[in-house]
């Protein structure tokens, strides 16, 4: 018997929400994020065989599926296979919470307008993450309010998943994206004719480095003498490495600087220090 393809009805589109909502198959995945936008879903003259919506919507259907183990034959997470989580203290995308140690400072932030939660959300369902797309999704095919439910996230994290592309693998560059946030701290501070101590660089390098996922054994091995030729190649002859007397750190500056401009920065450095050591 024929079965041909029918045009699906928007009346259908809530009946479609309700299914993906209670079901995991593979058909449920591949449609997931295609029905984030119902004007985007229909634009794209969907189809489907009357005898495959039938038994794909049938209550029986979905109920014997709901029924099955916690985590499917196909690998996929359902809510009952999670653990509890609390949006509280745990980075919803990550699961873990502040990251604090001897390099790590990656505390949680908290979604606080609607472009972050949209993001999260929507990057989600592309890359189809079941666990993270279980945490946040709310009724149907739209998020919870994550503002109101106070959901937290790594900056990092979020960052990492903004640039993930679909069927792509995650492979950053830990030490070039480390070396990107450092340049955010230091850049324009160097311009304006401030000065550092190589050390300092180097120990605010480790900080970015842990908070990029490098393990501590690594980021403990990491030299100034590296940081040193990774600033060298970036800023050229732009940058300057004055050597101090003794077992001091050399000094890092513009190379723009006068030797008077040099000896003031210096000097409001040490005095940056002496403060710090006696608070």
């Amino acid at each position: 018997m024929d079965d041909p393809l029918n045009k699906v009805r928007e009346e259908s589109f809530e009946t479609i929400l309700t299914v993906l909502n209670a079901r995991c198959d593979a058909v449920a995945n591949r449609l997931r994020p295609h029905t984030v936008s119902k004007h985007d879903f229909f634009n794209k003259t969907p189809k489907w065989h009357r005898s495959c919506r039938a038994k794909w919507t049938s209550k029986t259907n979905i109920d014997q599926a709901t029924h099955t183990l916690a985590r499917s034959p196909c690998g996929k997470f359902t809510r009952q296979s999670l653990p509890e989580f609390d949006f509280k203290t745990m980075c919803v995308i990550c699961g873990e919470k502040n990251l604090t140690g001897k390099y790590r400072h990656e505390y949680l932030r908290r979604v606080e307008t609607t472009s972050i939660q949209e993001t999260l959300f929507n990057k989600a369902v592309a890359l189809n993450d079941q666990k993270l797309i279980l945490r946040i999704q709310g009724d149907g095919s739209s998020a919870i309010d994550m503002v109101a439910a106070k959901v937290r996230y790594h900056k990092h994290c979020y960052d990492i998943l903004r640039l993930r592309e679909v069927g792509v693998e995650v492979k950053t560059d830990v030490y070039a994206k480390a070396f990107e946030t450092l340049l955010c701290d230091i850049s324009v501070p160097l311009t304006k004719g401030k000065v550092f101590y190589a050390s300092t660089l180097k120990q605010m390098y480790q900080n970015h480095l842990a908070s990029a996922g490098l393990e501590d054994d690594k980021v403990a091995q990491y030299r100034t003498s590296s940081l040193k030729k990774r600033l060298e190649k970036h800023f050229g002859s732009g940058i300057l490495f004055v050597p101090q007397g003794g077992k001091t750190s050399d000094l890092v500056c513009s190379a723009h600087l006068s030797a008077a401009e040099l000896v003031k920065a210096w000097k409001d450095l040490k005095m940056d220090v002496e403060k710090t050591i006696y608070m």
